[in-house]
């Protein structure tokens, strides 16, 4: 089994496949983090401000590539991943693509402290961003759950619910 977990920054991803990992043993990638090992930076900040977004979303997209044939895991994607074209749609069938979807003042109010998140310093653009994703994340997803009333450890039981996991 593999879950891929979709959603705007802030929707939980990352806390919820920590916890998902430990009750279902399944192996928790953290794409943000392999994104950082291979270019040998300390941040997304730093990638951001010395080789651009550009190159940070072609190193999203390698690495998400090269991880299609593994099973038993868990995927905590980064926000922009369904802003890599087709990425997605190759691992329909191959797993199941989970959005946790929140609206934007929730994501506000949970990313009030985001001094490492380059693409939220503005929250006008980052409003506009929010919007331009929600369909791209609609359109790559197999299952919805929305985040806004629930706690980690709900999503979670949510998510096993749904998948018997």
């Amino acid at each position: 089994m593999k879950i891929i977990l979709i959603g705007f920054m802030g929707a939980g991803k990352t806390s919820v496949a920590k916890i998902l990992s430990d009750k279902t043993k399944l192996e928790h990638i953290e794409l943000d983090e392999l994104i950082l090992k291979r270019a040998q930076q300390n941040s997304i900040n730093d990638i951001f401000k010395l080789k651009g977004e550009i190159y940070f979303r072609e190193l999203e997209q390698n690495i998400f590539i090269e991880l299609h044939n593994s099973d038993n895991c868990i995927i905590s994607t980064g926000g922009g991943i369904v802003t890599n074209g087709n990425t997605l749609s190759e691992y329909k069938g191959n797993g199941k693509v989970i959005f946790l979807n929140a609206d934007f003042l929730k994501i506000k109010e949970r990313l009030e402290d985001a001094d490492n998140r380059p693409l939220f310093q503005n929250i006008n653009e980052a409003l506009i961003l929010f919007n331009s994703r929600q369909e791209l994340y609609l359109k790559n997803t197999d299952i919805i759950i929305d985040t806004n009333n629930l706690s980690v450890e709900e999503v979670v039981l949510e998510i096993d619910n749904i998948l018997k996991v």
